[in-house]
Order: C-alpha cells, then structure tokens, then sequence
C-alpha cells in the first residue's frame, strides 16, 4: 500500500527546494554504525517552501499502493534497529506494580534534534529507559548514551513526555516515576539533556504514572498536571489490622497506613478497608521554577490516576482538567475558572465508566466539539463478561448510588456544545473492548473521520471470578502473589472504522493491527513523513511494535505549529464538504505522549478553503487557498490575544424556564427484585404521567401530574410563563398510595364539566390490594373533584385512552393491562369499557375478545388507522409488537397480522399520529429501547426471555437470553442467577463452566419449551408509514435518536413550516443495577421533511436538552401566544418546561392555524374527529384530536397546524359519528372554531 523505502527517499529529495551535504570528510561514529548497519541517513526533513508569511510548508511524498494486504506493516526490529523490550521481571522487589497501571513503561514521540524527524523514548518500568533517534525510513538507533538519559539510573519509570519546558524552542522530557524522584531532561537543542528536576523544582517522589503540560494559566509558560495512582505495602496488609475506631465507633485507618488504605462503606453500615488512592498534584510554572498548586486552585481529591486530558470541554477558551481514576474513585472533570478549578463532572456527564482507564478526546461525529472517549475493561464476548463480573451484588450500592454513576463498560461522551453531553459507547459499538489500557483516536484511514484504535491486555486476569481475593488473602501477600500462577491474561489489540453517524466498524484483523499479547502504551506519529500516521505500541515482555501505516488512497495534511503558546491550540480545516477541529494535546491515552503535530485526513479533497488557529492565548490566524498533501509549519505572530467578535444570540427553537419548586414527581425506595429477582427493570418507577385541561377557563392549560406510589398526584393551574399553582385535592389525597399512570381530563357524565379518570399501575401494593384499581374523580364544580364507583379492575394499568369507539354519542375508554403482579412478563388484563349514559361497561370479551391477548401494553392510541372512519385501536407492548385492533363497525377485531406489524416484536413504548409523508394518511411514530444498550437483536436472532420453572422447587422465574455465534446463552451472571436459582451454583461449579453453558444446557429443552417465551426482534424507534388501508412499512429514526429509550413522543410541526416534526422525550433509569441508567439521551428534535425523513437538530439549534429520567411529553400553548411549547416529565424529579422562541432559527415568520371543535354533549370536544387542511398551494394536512396518545399523556383537545407562509383554503372534518363537513377559512385567519353538523 506505500512505495518502497528507496523510492519514498528519491521522492523527498526531489521535493526538496535545498540540497543539504555534509560539510565535513569525517564521519561520526553514529554515521559509522549506520553504515554498517546498512542504513542510510535521510536528510532533514523540515518546511523549507515559503507560502505566506508565517507559513512555511514542504510537500508530502507520492504514495503508491503496495502488496501489503494491510493498512498497517508491523516492521520488524531488523529493518527498525528497535529491540526495546519491557521486560517482565516477577521476582523484582517491587513486584506488586505488576497488578497496575504501573505493569509496562510508557511511549513518548517528538523530534528532540531539530532535523524533522520524530524520534522516540521508551521507558521500561524495572528496566532502563531508551531513546532512539529516527534516520528516515523507519531506522532509528538507540543514542541513549550519547544524549546523555542513560545517567538517569534505573528507576521503575511509567510515563514520560517530550515538552518545550524552558521555552527555548526544544523538545525537554520530563519522566515519571515510582517512589523516586520524577526527572526533568533538558534538552540544548542537539538532542543532548541534562536533569535538572531539582532545580526546577519538579523532583516529586509519589507514585507518579504521567505529567500533562498545558498553560493552564495562560501567562505563556507551561505548566502540567502530575497524575499519581497508588502505593503498595510491600507484603501485602499486615497481620495486625492497620485501623482502629474513633471515637464515634466508626473504623478509621491509623495515620501509619493511610497513604496505603481507606475505609469505603460496602453495604448499609459495613465498612470494607480498601487500597487508597493518592492526590494528584499541579504545577505552576512561575518564571521557570515550578510550585505545587494543587489545593490552593482547587485540586484536592484522591483517586488511583490512569489518564488525564487537557480538554476545554465547554469552549470558554480555558483549559478544562479531566482525570481518569480507577476502580470506585469517580473520574473528575475540573473547570478552569481563570485558574482555579471546580469538578463538574456530576453535573455534566450522565455516567462515566467503573475502572476507567486510559482515555482520549477527539471530535468522533465532526460537530466541531472535542468528545471523551474512556476505556474499562468489560469482555468482548460472552465468556469474558460472564467469567469477570464475580458477585455484582457486592456492589449493589455502589452502582445504585455512585454520583454520576460508574458502569463496566467504556464510556463515549459526546459533546454537544454549551456542557451537554450525550454518552453513546453501546450505539458506536465501542463499548466493550477487554483489558484495554491505550485509546488512540486519530484518522489512521485519511477519510476524515476520526477512527480508533485500542490496546489490550494485562499480566494476570485479577478479575477472574473464580479465583476471588478475600480479605484473608491479602494478609502477607499482593494481588500479584496471588493471582501470579495464573498466567498472561493475553487480549486483542483492536482497531474501529469510522463509518460516520457514530457507527464504528471492527477492522483490527484488516488494518493488521490484531495483535494477541499484553499491550499497554501507544503513540501516533508520522514517523516516515509520507503524511499519514504509524503507531508504536509497548508490549510487556516483547519487543515494542512498530507499525508502518500503509494507506494510499485519501489526500491528507500535517501541520506543525511553532510559537510559546502552541500546545492546547485548536485548529480548524475547512475543505468543500466538511469542517474539522482539532486541538495539539500530545500527550492522550495512557502513559502515551504523540508526536506534537496535527494530522487531517482530507478524503478525496485536495483543496483547502481555509486554516484556522485559535492559539492558546487567544490569538487567531487563518489562511486560505491551499493545496492538501502538504506538511505545513505555522508561526504564531503576536502574543496579543485577538478580541472576539461580539456573537449573535442564538436563535434557538425552544428557551427553558423555570417553575414552581414544588411542582415535582418524587419516588419512595422500593425494591422491585425482592418479588422478582431477576426482572430487566423496575416495574415501580414507569410514570409519571401528565394530563392537560383548562380547569380554571383562564386561557392557559391545567396540569395532572401522576404521583408515584406513598405520594398523591396533583393538579396544577396555570397562570402563564410556567407558573403554576397547585390546586388542593383531598380525593387525590386520600388515593397516595396508588402509583399514577395514565391520566384523562374528559366528562365522563356528559354534565358540562370535565372529569378526571387514572389509571393505577406499578407492583408496590400485595395483590388484590385496592391500590390497583382505577379511579374516576367526577368534578363537583367549584375545582373540586370526588372518586366516585368506577369498574377500576384488579390489575397493574398502564396506559388510557378515550374514543366514541361505538358512534353513541359519549367516550369510552380503553385502559392498557400493563403486567401481572409478581409475574413478569405475563400481560396484565386489558380492557375496553363502554360508556351507556355515565356508567363504564366491560365489554372486552364480547366486543373485544382479542385484547385478552394484547400483551405488556406500554401505549394506546384510538385511531382510523384503515381509512373507513371507523375508529382503530393501536397499541404498543412490551415483548411484542404494535399491535392494531381494527374497528369492525363496534367490534374489535386483531388485525395485527394483516397490517405486517406482528414480526415487529421490540420493547415498544410511546405511540402517537401524523401524517409524515403528506400522503393523506395517518402515519404512526412509536418509542422503542433505541440501539445504545447491552441487547443486540435481529430478525433470525431476536432478543429473547423465558417465564417457567427451571428447578425442583417449581417456582417460576424470569431468565433473559442472547444470542452469540448461534447460541443462546443468558444474559444474567452465575451469581445473581444463583441468589434466584440456588440450583445453578450446584450445577456449575465455576464461574467459567456456567460462562461456557447455553441456556439448554442450564436450563433444559424441556424447561424452556414448558416456559412462557417472548421476543424483541427490533429495538429501534421509528416511525410506521401507512398505505392508507392500514398496512404498514417500518422506517427507524436517524440513528442519533436511538441514543437512549424514548417513551414520549410528540407528532407536531413546531417550527411551522409546513412539515410534522416530532420530539421524543428519552432515557431510562430503572433497569437493573447491572444494566444500569440508559441514559445517553438529552431529547431528541428531529425536523420533518414532509417525505418520512428528518433532520435531527443538536441541543444548541433546538433548545432542548433534557437530562434526567425522562417520561411523559406534551406540546401544548403554556402561554397563548398561538405557538406550541414543551413539557417533559421526568421520574423522580420536576418537570422541565420549554417555551416557544418567537425567534426561532429564521422561522419567525412562519405562520400557524389553531383549530378547536365543538362536538356534541357527551363529546364536546370532538374526541376522535380527523381533521384535514386543504392549503391554497394545493397541499393537505391531517390530523386528529386524541384523549390520550404519546406515553401516559394526554394534551387538550385542539390542532395546531404550520402553514410556512401559506394561506389556507378549506378544513374537511369528519366527525366520531362518520359525518363530515368543510369550512372555508378567510385569509389571515389564525384560529378556527367548528361546531359539529
């Protein structure tokens, strides 16, 4: 894939302006190795083009495709002259760092005698550190003596890092190291250094792992952060436990040991003596003597460090500070304010990984905002999560309360601009990745996305679960001395493709970079100067890997910049068809510091529009008009910040507001596993809902928010501007201990006054307790409402909706049978209830005998989703599909089959109406898992659950199962399994024998066949087009709005432009400890395009940005100002309330139609009516108007359509009864009222 070694030098020379020779007849004795070494010295290879003041550029070689079958050449030590090893020494008397961070030595690349040329230092943890110089052509030769590094003794040395320390225009090293003193290598410009740590001030003796240089400060010098990990008691704990109790009783470690131990609680009053983690340190550079800063900005907690970045993350041009700690320790995101530092990282990521590790930033979706990507060391297959989990149940408060949560598994945080973020690793299929320590994420394929690759292994597996480490164990010995019989634990080097929208494609095996072994640190550099990157990687116990990247196709670019406020500079490339960011942090991964340049990948571009450096210090400079395929060197011209041109507000869609403090839905602790141990969820915490009415006839919508169990739902008067008040409710009151799920505002009893129905759900209550049933509360008037006899039913409800289902004149109701207590997943009763004159029949078995089989039913909607004007009955389930019950003249009849939805098995949630193909038809939008979760599912390989007895006992349990190379295996570990089945410990021993079993061979075939089965084929949201006839086609939503479960979702054109648009409310925080939050979500905006296509807007267009638990979603006029706003419920919190901008991203002058209708007594607000707009262009719009649609929401009883800048001609509407009528609409007109004929 690349010319050969003679021809890339015959293409350097030519593409050198300056012939350099050498000046002198005598050979040095390096010269004289080279020549008998074979190799030839490369010229220099440096800028030497003038383009423009300030940029100097020299163009990159020709490459031609080779016969390398790979990306990547793994070049051997032969034609390298590189035989480093990080030799594996378990009898070295500080053995015990073999079980950390501390295992390999670290990498660091940069070109430390001027002549253009990367060069490369290893440190080699016991064994000695070594620089090699690089020749050209992949030769480099070890001149550790001559520079003078050898003098540096034979510390156990981890990470190391080439920076201008001194600021005399040089690469100097500083090198870390454990419990003796860190070194500071000065250069003199030759490539000869000097240690001079003490005099600067920087001869820190910790358990130091990296230094990361940033001028934090920003008084133009460099000063870095000092990441420490951990001290090890040689022997392990001492025999005499190294804590006493204080004088409150509680166990504290004796002050002797406390740089070695901490006490953690474990479970509800049990402390548990833990390694302890060391603080990091800060260093400021003051005039080139260096002062530890660390408590005095800010900088105070402990943690075991393993990666550090220096990251703006906001983009208030301040360098932010994140810290990647190990095991419990949470990682840290400090905010540089003006140079002092506050951890946010509570408040802005939704989770961060358990063991983080290694960690890299880079811009993976080309937003032009730098995202986090953090490795753990979940498996990559079934047998490697199933044989390291050990007994997550130790751990249960821990993952139910750490604050932000910390899960096993890679963390991918992607920023969205003004501190949001979204966490993403399951979506891109980057979430599991084995022992990983390296993540380099850099466009290794020149496409101009950003790709990554991962490094693996570890000495010994100290996460085998079936050779735990008890308290006992570590008395006289280290997690080394125990786990060392074990063997390597020898992992896959991996390597990810970006193939654009957050999907990463595995091409380790194809880009040859699969190697098997114990690999630790990397680093990328263009170590041959063709343009494109090689990496090297430091293995233990064999030679370093050298790997030549072999790429040939794509244009590329290489930009060195020069000046004292160079590092932490970003650089913006703008070509004809993308923008791409990107800032000088060398110094990413783990204990890996890259070559200080910056590599673009340009694809098939081979012009560039525009450069833009945004240096350290403020100061801006932009070039344009200039050809790729070029190595650019870039001067800094002034150190006076350049002064930012005032920003125009944005004119986002939606602005956020504040409400009430007491408007909340607040959860009582209750454990959902103790009646079923084995549930994917918690069944206890599905609401809140939300219903919405004109109450008080002041013009503005009234609020019922559910109340979860032990707390009553409330109703709220709206006074405007997201005040509400609450309205006292002794009925509600008294009914607190039901859990609130769906909610509808209609009248019931045809008296003039608006009733309110809810339904009664959850599993908090013993069966048969009346805290089940349904409830009607009839209003009295004077805003006072009392339950009066209603045919509630015994069952766990879920969702409600109403219709004029048998053309009578009244509503009805459908209420969804959410579940059967304690035996999940068997569906609750669902059940249809006529209305004869204020009185509720069940009439499910005569009029609608199939809904006894409509499955977990999560969301209901009534619709004419066939087109007779009948109205239809969609629901959405749990376990199954949506499932359509069509309206045979008063008769309900499954037709799920004959639409071509019942193979659309998923967890379905939410489910509401529009027409997004502007065909004329009802179109469906409905909420599923998403795609950012541990399932994976297909049609020949669904995601499956069984419900029967598996043991002895005949006790009926739950069992989730996968599929892996076609098998089926559990999705459910040997040791929460066995708390639910003791048989399974019995049956197999180890950890390992039960990671190996497939579900048959735990289970039986006989006990699955027995059991109760169900299935999820798809779990993607999306929207379900219709022919008109009720027959449908599957489209999911763009892929970013599979980032988290949606439940409710909203089919409304909110910019008014003439095209339905939706906005889906996201994330779900109830799955088991396990799983943990699916939380990658902040809600989703997505614009139509009138086709059944949308565009999703980002955070920073939309408005919306919805953290927490998010449920139920409304678009409703809060404040009668003709335009739609939003309100998102959210579990266990308030809700969060997003006004209209009247100047919206340019759409302001987009117009909008209200419609209400008056309908007859028993239904006087049309329930159920469709409504179709003939606009004069020749356009239609349809809709209807629902009580009840969405995720336990219910919105009033009024359409607004856009119009765009359109005039409307004539609304067509056909009514509950089937009759139908038109009106004609004046020019202007902003709001229609129609009466029924």
């Amino acid at each position: 894939m690349k010319s050969s070694p003679s021809n890339i030098r015959l293409i350097c020379l030519c593409a050198s302006s300056v012939l350099l020779v050498a000046t002198s007849c005598e050979k040095t004795e390096l010269e004289k190795d080279n020549q008998e070494s074979g190799w030839e010295q490369m010229l220099p290879f440096q800028p030497d083009e003038k383009i423009f003041q300030y940029i100097r550029g020299k163009k990159l070689p020709i490459r031609e495709d080779s016969d390398s079958k790979t990306r990547f050449t793994l070049v051997g030590a032969k034609q390298t002259g590189v035989s480093f090893i990080n030799e594996f020494q378990p009898n070295h008397s500080r053995k015990a760092l073999y079980s950390s961070g501390f295992s390999c030595g670290g990498v660091a690349i940069g070109d430390v005698n001027g002549d253009g040329w990367p060069d490369i230092f290893f440190t080699g943890g016991p064994t000695a550190n070594k620089l090699y110089h690089n020749f050209g052509n992949m030769h480099f030769n070890d001149v550790s003596s001559e520079s003078g590094l050898s003098t540096g003794g034979n510390p156990w040395s981890a990470g190391a890092a080439f920076a201008d320390i001194d600021a005399d225009g040089d690469l100097d090293l500083y090198v870390c190291n454990y419990e003796t003193p860190n070194q500071l290598w000065i250069n003199d410009g030759s490539g000869k250094f000097i240690e001079k740590g003490k005099a600067f001030g920087v001869d820190t003796v910790t358990a130091s792992l990296m230094p990361y240089f940033q001028d934090y400060d920003k008084d133009g010098d460099l000063d870095f952060f000092l990441l420490t990990n951990r001290l090890f008691l040689p022997g392990g704990r001492p025999q005499e436990p190294p804590f006493r109790k204080d004088s409150n009783g509680k166990p504290e470690v004796l002050p002797s040991f406390q740089k070695y131990f901490q006490m953690r609680e474990a479970a509800e009053g049990i402390m548990k003596l833990e390694p302890a983690g060391l603080k990091d340190q800060l260093y400021r550079n003051d005039g080139g003597v260096f002062k530890e800063v660390s408590v005095e900005v800010g900088i105070v907690e402990r943690g075991h460090g393993l990666s550090a970045a220096w990251w703006d993350y906001d983009d208030d041009g301040d360098p932010d500070l994140y810290v990647a700690n190990d095991f419990k320790d949470s990682d840290h995101l400090y905010r540089n304010d003006s140079g002092t530092f506050v951890d946010v990282v509570k408040e802005t990521f939704p989770h961060i990984a358990w063991f983080s590790m290694g960690s890299d930033v880079a811009d993976l979706d080309g937003n032009g905002g730098d995202d986090l990507f953090t490795l753990d060391m979940s498996g990559t297959n079934h047998f490697r999560q199933k044989t390291t989990m050990g007994t997550m149940n130790s751990h249960k408060i821990f993952l139910e309360t750490a604050n932000p949560r910390q899960y096993m598994r890679n963390a991918l945080l992607m920023n969205e601009g003004e501190g949001l973020f979204r966490e993403a690793a399951y979506l891109a299929g980057l979430a599991d990745a084995d022992w990983g320590w390296a993540p380099k994420l850099e466009d290794f394929d020149e496409d101009g996305r950003v790709d990554v690759f991962i490094t693996n292994g570890m000495t010994q597996n100290f996460t085998n679960s079936d050779l735990p480490m008890s308290a006992q164990d570590r008395i006289g010995q280290t997690e080394f001395d125990h786990y060392r019989a074990s063997g390597f634990k020898k992992d896959v080097n991996l390597a990810f493709e970006n193939a654009g929208k957050l999907n990463f494609t595995k091409v380790s095996e194809a880009w040859g970079l699969d190697h098997e072994g114990m690999s630790f640190a990397a680093a990328h550099g263009d170590l041959d100067r063709d343009g494109d990157l090689d990496l090297i990687v430091a293995n233990l116990n064999e030679p370093a890997h050298f790997y030549r990247n072999d790429s040939f196709e794509g244009n590329r670019l290489l930009l060195s910049l020069k000046g004292p406020n160079a590092w932490g500079s970003k650089v913006m490339v703008v070509t004809a068809k993308r923008r791409q960011t990107k800032t000088l942090r060398p110094t990413t991964g783990y204990m890996s510091s890259d070559e200080p340049i910056l590599h673009f990948g340009l694809g098939e571009e081979d012009y560039i529009g525009v450069i833009k450096i945004i240096w350290a210090d403020g100061t801006e400079q932009e070039f344009g008009d200039l050809y790729a395929n070029y190595y650019y060197e870039i001067t800094q011209t002034t150190s006076e910040a350049t002064i930012p041109e005032p920003q125009k507000p944005n004119q986002l869609l939606f602005r956020k507001v504040s409400t009430n403090t007491e408007l909340l839905h607040k959860e009582k602790p209750f454990d959902d596993y103790k009646i079923q141990p084995l549930l994917p969820h918690k069944l206890s915490r599905l609401g809140p809902g939300m219903a919405w009415h004109d109450i008080d006839a002041n013009g503005f919508p009234d609020l019922f928010l559910g109340g979860a169990a032990g707390k009553p739902g409330t109703i709220w008067l709206n006074h405007g501007e997201g005040e509400f008040r609450r309205l006292v409710t002794p009925a509600l009151e008294s009914d607190k201990n039901c859990e609130d799920m769906g909610a509808l505002f209609f009248d019931y009893d045809s008296d003039g006054k608006t009733d309110l129905l809810v339904s009664s759900g959850g599993i908090e209550s013993p069966k048969g307790s009346n805290n089940y049933s349904d409830r009607l509360y009839q209003n009295v008037g004077g805003f006072r409402f009392e339950r009066v006899p209603f045919s509630g039913g015994s069952t766990s409800s879920g969702s409600t909706t109403a219709c004029d289902f048998d053309r009578d004149g009244d509503l009805d109701l459908f209420i969804g049978g959410r579940l059967t207590l304690g035996e999940y997943p068997l569906p609750g009763a669902s059940r249809l209830l006529r209305n004869d004159n204020g009185n509720f029949a069940d009439v499910t078995k005569d009029l609608a005998s199939g809904l006894s089989a409509a499955g977990m039913v999560t969301g209901a909607l009534w619709t004419d989703a066939t087109g007779d004007g009948w109205t239809d009955l969609l629901v959405t389930t749990e376990w199954g599909p949506v499932k359509l019950f069509k309206n045979n003249k008063g008769k309900l009849v499954d037709a799920t089959k004959e639409a071509g939805l019942s193979d659309l098995t998923g967890w379905w949630t939410g489910i509401t109406s529009a027409d997004f193909d502007e065909d004329g038809d009802l179109d469906y939008a409905v909420g599923n898992l998403g795609l950012n979760t541990k399932y994976k599912v297909s049609k020949a390989h669904p995601f499956e659950a069984y419900y029967g007895a598996f043991d002895e006992t005949g006790n009926k349990r739950f069992v989730e199962a996968t599929w892996e190379h076609n098998k089926l295996y559990p999705v459910r570990g040997r040791s929460c399994s066995t708390e639910a089945m003791p048989f399974v410990s019995r049956k197999f021993g180890s950890y390992a024998s039960f990671a190996r079993a497939t579900m048959p061979q735990i289970y039986t075939s006989k006990c699955l066949a027995e059991a109760y089965r169900v299935e999820a084929k798809t779990l993607e949201s999306g929207i379900l087009l219709n022919d008109g006839a009720g027959h449908f086609s599957f489209r999911p939503l763009p892929r970013i709005a599979q980032i988290a479960p949606i439940f409710g979702i909203v089919a409304k054109d909110l910019d008014n432009d003439g095209h339905i648009d939706l906005t889906v409310a996201q994330n779900f925080f109830s799955p088991q400890p396990e799983t943990g939050h699916m939380d990658g979500g902040l809600g989703q905006f997505l614009k139509g395009l009138g086709n059944g296509e949308f565009i999703p807007l980002a955070p920073k267009e939309s408005g919306i940005a919805v953290k927490g638990d998010a449920r139920s979603l409304t678009a409703i006029d809060l404040d009668d100002n003709g335009r739609l706003d939003l309100v998102f419920a959210r579990n266990d919190t308030a809700p969060e309330i997003y006004l209209h901008n009247p100047n919206d991203l340019g759409n302001k002058e987009n117009r909008c139609l209200k419609i209400l209708l008056k309908g007859s007594k028993g239904n006087p607000t049309g329930i159920g009516s469709q409504i179709t707009l003939h606009v004069q262009g020749g356009n239609k719009q349809s809709a209807e108007i629902h009580a009840g649609s969405g995720y336990l929401t219910q919105t009033p009883a009024q359409i607004y359509f856009g119009l765009g800048n359109e005039e409307v001609a004539t609304i067509q509407v056909r009514w509950p009864s089937g009759n139908t009528s038109t009106t004609k609409v004046l020019k202007g007109t902003r709001e229609v009222i129609i009466s029924s004929p």
